[in-house]
């Protein structure tokens, strides 16, 4: 039997295509690498008046903690900083597992299963997903805030 190459495969190499997609994963949130170019952006250019006057507004409504929800307001170091993830896993004795919020209010559950663990494994990778994102959230807005605060003097 001869030897037949397939039409449209090209000269790609027999051992894989590419990168694996786990060593592109960076440890840094988007949201916070977008905010770091966006600010450098900014400190590029320079503000503009509205900038300024917005600012200057920002600065003092912030010590009386008009602040961007779930961020706070440090009086001692005049900057904000981000508040911690409220949500919690509570684990039984039997092994069921809760997602509760910060009121203690039941978000999610899963029912412990000595065969199959799929469930507790689903309701971590929720809690680890949510935790991620809402902290990456919490310092891209925190940066916001403070680049805001710097531009008043503050």
């Amino acid at each position: 039997m001869a030897y037949k190459q397939d039409y449209g495969r090209g000269n790609r190499s027999k051992t894989g295509y590419g990168i694996p997609a786990v060593f592109l994963q960076t440890t840094e949130d988007p949201k916070v690498v977008k905010m770091e170019e966006s600010i450098a952006k900014r400190k590029a250019l320079g503000p503009t008046a509205d900038e300024q006057k917005n600012a200057e507004k920002f600065a003092s409504n912030a010590p009386a903690g008009k602040v961007i929800p779930g961020t706070e307001f440090d009086v001692k170091s005049g900057k904000t900083a981000p508040k911690a993830f409220e949500k919690k896993l509570v684990t039984q004795e039997s092994g069921d597992m809760f997602l509760v919020d910060g009121g203690g209010k039941t978000i999610a559950s899963a029912k412990a299963n000595k065969f199959n663990s799929t469930e507790i494994d689903a309701l971590k990778n929720r809690y680890e997903k949510e935790k991620a994102a809402t902290e990456g959230a919490r310092k891209a807005n925190t940066m916001a805030q403070n680049y805001t605060l710097s531009l008043a003097g503050k």
